[in-house]
C-alpha cells in the first residue's frame, strides 16, 4: 500500500514536468516512483514465495519473474496508449477549424509511431518549426494526462487495498504452519 502511495505521489509530481523543467525538479519524483516499486517488489515477492508449497521452489521463482514480465510489458503498452491517445487529442484540439483534421491528425499519428525508431531523426528534421511546437505541446500534453491518470489510479488502488486489510493481522503462509527445523515425517 505505502508503495502505491509513493508511486502514485511521484507520477502527480511528474505530470507537472514541461520541455522546459529542470533535471533537478525529477530528483524528489524518480525517488519516490523507485523507491514505491522496490516496497511493491518486495511485498509482492512474498506474497508469491508464502503462498507457494515449499517443494516447489521453482515455480514460485517462475510466479515471481513472470510476474514482474508480464506486468512491466502490460504497463509499458498500457502508458504508451494512453500517451499516444492524449496527445492526438490535444493535438486535434489544437487544429484550428476549418482545417484538414483528418490527414493532419494522421500525420501526427505516424510521427507517434515512429518514436524510438531510426525514422525518426528525419521526420523531425523535416518539421517546420511552428508544426514542431505543436507535436511537443501534443506529446508533452500526453505524457502529462498519462501520468496524472497512473498517479491517480495508483493512489486509488492503495487506498481500496488498505480498506479491504484493515484490521487484518499479519499474512499466516504455509512456511508458518510448521518449523522448519524438523525433519519431515
Amino acid at each position: 500500500m505505502r508503495g502505491l502511495i509513493f508511486v502514485g505521489l511521484g507520477d502527480l509530481v511528474l505530470a507537472q514536468a514541461s520541455p522546459t523543467t529542470t533535471y533537478f525538479f525529477f530528483i524528489a519524483p524518480f525517488f519516490a516512483v523507485g523507491a514505491g516499486f522496490v516496497v511493491g517488489t518486495c511485498v509482492r515477492t512474498a506474497v508469491i514465495c508464502a503462498s507457494t508449497p515449499r517443494r516447489l521452489p521453482a515455480t514460485a521463482a517462475a510466479l515471481n519473474q513472470t510476474s514482474l514480465v508480464v506486468g512491466t510489458q502490460v504497463g509499458v503498452a498500457g502508458v504508451t496508449a494512453l500517451v499516444g491517445a492524449a496527445a492526438i487529442a490535444s493535438y486535434t484540439a489544437s487544429l484550428p477549424t476549418g482545417t484538414d483534421v483528418a490527414s493532419f491528425v494522421e500525420v501526427f499519428h505516424s510521427f507517434l509511431l515512429a518514436i524510438g525508431t531510426s525514422e525518426f531523426g528525419q521526420i523531425v528534421g523535416g518539421l517546420s518549426t511552428s508544426t514542431s511546437a505543436a507535436y511537443g505541446a501534443a506529446f508533452t500534453a500526453g505524457v502529462q494526462s498519462a501520468m496524472t491518470a497512473i498517479g491517480i489510479a495508483s493512489i486509488v488502488v492503495a487506498v481500496i487495498c488498505w480498506l479491504a486489510l484493515a484490521g487484518s493481522s499479519t499474512v499466516n503462509s504455509i512456511w508458518d504452519l510448521r518449523d522448519e527445523r524438523q525433519p519431515v515425517a
